[in-house]
């Protein structure tokens, strides 16, 4: 038996949801395709891999510093925290580093 967590993927899920019509919405280019998630989760179970977390990068990163290195992910997090929240309104993209890391001139 194997315990897959899967990070953002792309499906109509985001069809189905609630969401305030005045928010903008994020890019969904980030996501891992649903055919590249059912290929690896098909790769770890034949080779009888117990645990898989799937997802690409940034998030594989702040998952494992979040699972081995908390205190680093929450002192990372106090800053990556508001930046995304800030990123999400203006329908920017909270993955992209490059977003998430430079200050924008107002």
């Amino acid at each position: 038996m194997s315990l897959v967590c899967p990070g953002p993927v792309e499906s109509e899920i985001h069809t189905k949801t609630l969401r305030n019509p005045n928010n903008p919405t994020a890019d969904e280019g980030v996501k891992m395709t649903t055919l590249r998630c059912v290929e690896l989760m098909l790769r770890g179970m034949y080779h009888k891999v117990d645990e898989m977390w799937i997802s690409d990068q940034p998030i594989l990163l702040f998952t494992y510093l979040n699972t081995y290195a908390p205190w680093v992910s929450r002192q990372l997090l106090k800053y990556v925290g508001p930046a995304r929240v800030k990123i999400l309104k203006e329908g920017g993209q909270i993955y992209d580093m490059k977003e998430l890391f430079t200050k924008k001139k107002n």
